[in-house]
């Protein structure tokens, strides 16, 4: 009778399979990674494009101050400055760029996923707000105009500038953003402190040091036989008294 054979793979087979697909998966997980991460930043951007739009076209249709600014509860502009905690958009009536509790809120926007910042020069670093016209202007009547940075470690930092008139545009940038140094306890960095401590094992050569005359050097004098030896970097003298 003829031999039945199952189909199916050796050991070996099975063996050099897994080995491959390892090797294949530790060679997609950073480029997957760096794929999320820039898709995440992505996604702060276009919310802060997509929200700025809003409030100005609220503003145009209400006839009335929107502003928007960062918040960690959904309820309270934050004095942080942290817009990566989330923001809100509501309708201030008394044009201070803070809500009030008997103001109207427009919109929430959730936090940001852990690792990305989002900050703001001094002008729209605690607020930004659009007029009935759909111009930004400060609390005081000033012009608005600033930038926030979106930025996560290792990624390319992306500005989100608020032009002359509340308009935005998004202007990608060649600095890599990067970790944070650490401070020492005492105020000062690392490096400092390395430095320093450099310096206070920093001692003076020997032969910079200048040779020292006796105490009874005012009654002596060097002979004319003195000679310097280089050896030893040091002078021999032969005293002799006046």
């Amino acid at each position: 009778m003829p031999r039945f054979v199952a189909p199916g793979f050796t050991l070996v087979e099975t063996l050099a399979a897994l080995a491959l697909g390892g090797v294949l998966l530790m060679l997609a997980v950073p480029g997957y990674r760096a794929w999320v991460a820039d898709l995440e930043m992505r996604d702060r951007i276009e919310a802060l494009v997509v929200t700025m739009s809003r409030a100005r076209s609220e503003a145009l249709k209400r006839q009335a101050r929107v502003a928007l600014c960062p918040s960690s509860d959904g309820q309270h502009c934050a004095t942080g400055g942290r817009w990566e905690d989330g923001w809100i958009v509501f309708a201030d009536h008394n044009d201070d760029g803070d809500r009030d509790d008997d103001e109207t809120i427009i919109a929430v926007e959730p936090p940001s996923r852990p690792g990305i910042t989002i900050r703001g020069n001094k002008p729209v670093s605690q607020y930004v707000s659009y007029t009935s016209y759909g111009h930004t202007r400060m609390a005081n009547g000033a012009l608005q105009m600033g930038t926030l940075t979106v930025c996560r470690p290792g990624s390319k930092a992306v500005d989100v500038v608020l032009a002359n008139g509340g308009r935005v545009r998004v202007d990608r940038t060649k600095t890599t953003c990067g970790r944070r140094k650490r401070i020492a306890r005492d105020g000062g960095t690392r490096a400092m402190r390395r430095f320093r401590g450099r310096n206070m094992r920093f001692r003076q050569p020997p032969w910079a040091v200048e040779p020292s005359i006796p105490s009874a050097a005012p009654l002596v004098s060097l002979a004319a036989g003195s000679r310097f030896d280089p050896s030893t970097m040091r002078i021999a003298t032969r005293w002799s008294s006046q």
